[in-house]
């Protein structure tokens, strides 16, 4: 019930204004123009009208009070309407209700129920709780209107008044919630399945990553250990190579050694031949000299022979004396010549010394220049392979931070793994829940459900019987381990009698070598007759007969049977019939069957005396696809009711509380499905990462191969 209405800023009402309405006021009276109407304005306002036309105003500005002479104009307009719950009629724990609208100048609207905050559809359900509403306001001429408008009018008219609109608006307003939550769920689902499948993608990768890294450090170190052996015998080389290097000085020393003393020993022969050379040399000298007296005594004997003729006895001297001195001077050139001769050979010798000497010299300088560089060949050998064990350590600390990644990925792929199983493990809501709520429908519900109890009641009993006769069909598969014929050999439609009457006992029977069907017969699996040898022998040759080779009519289903079926088919051949044109008895070895069954041989004719294992397979394929129609038929139907029933309103609260979980669930959806987005980015930066470091380590390798090579030449 209206108790009081307070007016502040409102079209003409520049100052706040209480009216209460205490009971018994049917109408309020006054001069035109003093704002009778208004006050029905007001009252309209309030309620969240939002016609300027319907306030009689040109926008909604005009609502406000615009000023006078005497007074300022208002910044905003409000309205109050307070309404009397004594009796508890309005859904909330007030004895008054208080419903205010405030609209400023510049558009601004702002609802409040006692106070607080509210939106205008809550100011309107509170108001048509307690009755009031635009139906509560009848404007002139509405009567009119109401009455030619006819009974759909009258109607809608009484039921407004009656208070049943509020249902009929909460009850779309619910449709369209359940609408709503319908979508989301099934866009939630939409994107369980896709969360699902990235999980099931990136479990995938994740295996696929895991051997990668096995295969990777596998690579890694049989590289290191085949670049180790590399260093290993490379180095072996040089050792040995300096090892020849530093024997072969040795060698060249000792050489050098024995060259120095033979040069030492020419050189003192030198020494003494041109020794003896300046004493020939001074003897020469010597010789020349006294030639030179007695050539001198010569000339003064001559010169006394002129003047002493008779000294003949002196010149008969002097002339033995210049023979002897001829034949001395004669002996001395000849002994000069010799000495000389030995003195160039004794040059050239020593020219030939100095020369091997100097090639000596020269050797032992370029052994030793090798031996320094297999020297320095080996420290850098030794070195390299300090490198490639730092890098080899390297190498293994990051494979251990790549595992260690890996584990890492894991980890959170486990976190994301569980936070969709608990998220799939939330309770959906049931839709049974309908029967309860919707007040209108509890009878059609009532006759739907027990119409779909009677249909389903059929339909279970009908799949229940016919799951019956599929396991009455199915009472003679438990043999031994080994596949049966008739799994693995499927006739062609309409030749099951044939290829049964053909196989007879042999179509149920075991495939298996002969000494475990051997033990199948002899006691350990009593329940088997007959096994069907995969170890048989070739295949009978015979001559071909009139008909078909029923080899042809059936279908092989494993291939690895096929030379078993080939064997046990061969020689038997489908007739149409015993009539047909050129048809004879079958030779022998031969075995002729009909497509009803008839087994013909050269001596009999038999049919079996019930279906086989091919028959009853067949049926068995029959009924089969006859429970899965049944099944689905009764799923479509279950489906259909559950539509129909689900198709009515449900209660607010239900509906907020669902609304309120699947927002829950599309929450935690979401969230899961940036963590997978973020755990897809992180792994993509790992991968990224372990490739890098796989790359260097790769070009380290290579350049570890490159100066190994290098200090191998």
């Amino acid at each position: 019930m209206l108790s009081a209405i307070y007016v502040k800023g409102f079209k003409t009402f520049a100052r706040p204004v209480r009216m209460p309405l205490s009971g018994g006021i049917t109408a309020i009276v006054g001069p035109n123009g003093s704002g009778k109407s208004n006050i029905t304005d007001a009252i309209l306002f309030a309620l969240g009208e939002g016609s300027p036309s319907l306030l009689r105003a040109g926008s909604m500005d005009d609502v406000v009070f615009s000023g006078s002479e005497s007074l300022p104009a208002a910044g905003a307009a409000e309205v109050t309407l307070v309404l009397d719950n004594e009796d508890g009629t309005i859904s909330l724990p007030y004895k008054e209700v208080s419903l205010t609208r405030r609209i400023s100048r510049g558009g601004e609207t702002e609802y409040r129920i006692n106070g607080s905050r509210a939106r205008m559809a809550d100011m309107r359900a509170v108001a048509g709780e307690a009755g009031i509403g635009r139906h509560s306001i009848l404007r002139q001429g509405a009567v009119d209107a109401i009455v030619a408008g006819g009974a759909q009018a009258c109607r809608t008219a009484l039921e407004e008044a009656a208070g049943l609109g509020v249902f009929r608006r909460r009850r779309l307003a619910a449709g369209r919630k359940l609408e709503q939550t319908a979508a989301q769920l099934e866009s939630g689902r939409a994107l369980e399945a896709e969360l699902a499948e990235q999980l099931c993608k990136i479990e995938r990768e994740a295996v696929a990553a895991r051997e990668y890294r096995e295969l990777e450090a596998r690579y890694r170190k049989l590289s290191l250990a085949h670049l180790y052996g590399i260093a290993t015998r490379g180095l072996d080389g040089l050792r040995s190579r300096l090892a020849e290097a530093e024997a072969e000085a040795a060698r060249l020393a000792e050489e050098e050694g024995a060259a120095r003393e033979e040069g030492r020993r020419l050189g003192e022969e030198e020494e003494g031949l041109e020794a003896g050379l300046r004493e020939v040399e001074r003897r020469i000298e010597g010789l020349e000299n006294g030639l030179e007296r007695l050539r001198v005594g010569s000339s003064r004997a001559e010169r006394a022979a002129l003047r002493v003729d008779g000294a003949r006895d002196l010149d008969v001297d002097r002339r033995r004396l210049v023979e002897r001195i001829e034949g001395e001077i004669e002996r001395v050139t000849v002994e000069l010549g010799r000495l000389e001769e030995g003195m160039s050979g004794l040059e050239e010798e020593h020219a030939w010394a100095k020369g091997e000497l100097s090639r000596l010299e020269s050797l032992v300088s370029r052994k030793r220049q090798e031996g320094s560089a297999a020297t320095a060949r080996r420290v850098e050998a030794a070195g390299n392979l300090r490198v490639l064990q730092e890098r080899r350590e390297r190498a293994v600390s990051r494979l251990g931070e790549t595992e260690a990644l890996g584990d890492e990925d894991l980890a959170r792929l486990a976190t994301v793994r569980e936070i969709l199983e608990a998220w799939r493990a939330e309770p959906r809501p049931a839709p049974s829940a309908v029967l309860d709520l919707v007040k209108e429908s509890r009878g059609l519900l009532r006759r739907q459900a027990a119409d779909a109890d009677r249909r389903r009641g059929g339909l279970s009993s009908l799949i229940g019987r016919t799951e019956a006769e599929v396991r009455a069909l199915r009472v003679s598969e438990g043999g031994a381990n080994g596949k049966r014929l008739y799994e693995v050999v499927r006739s062609r439609p309409g030749y099951e009698a044939a290829v049964e009457a053909a196989l007879g006992d042999l179509a149920g029977g075991v495939l298996a070598p002969l000494s475990e069907g051997i033990r199948f017969l002899s006691g350990e699996r009593p329940s088997e007759r007959v096994v069907v040898r995969l170890d048989a022998g070739e295949m009978p040759e015979h001559g071909t007969p009139p008909g078909r080779p029923l080899a042809e009519c059936v279908e092989v289903l494993d291939p690895s049977y096929e030379e078993v079926a080939a064997r046990l088919l061969a020689g038997i051949y489908v007739i149409e019939g015993t009539t047909e044109p050129g048809w004879s008895a079958p030779s022998n070895g031969h075995v002729a069957v009909t497509r009803e069954g008839l087994r013909l041989t050269r001596t009999s004719a038999s049919r079996p005396n019930e279906d086989g294992e091919f028959v009853r397979e067949a049926r068995l394929a029959e009924e089969e696809a006859r429970l899965d129609v049944l099944k689905n038929r009764m799923g479509e139907e279950l489906y259909d009711l559950r539509e129909e029933i689900s198709s009515h309103s449900r209660r607010l609260d239900d509906l907020g509380s669902r609304g309120e979980a699947l927002r829950a669930l599309v929450s935690r959806t979401v969230r899961a499905g940036r963590l997978l987005a973020s755990e897809a980015d992180r792994r993509a930066k790992r991968a990224d990462r372990a490739r890098r470091l796989r790359s260097e380590a790769e070009a380290a390798l290579e350049g570890t191969e490159g100066e190994i090579s290098a200090a191998e030449l």
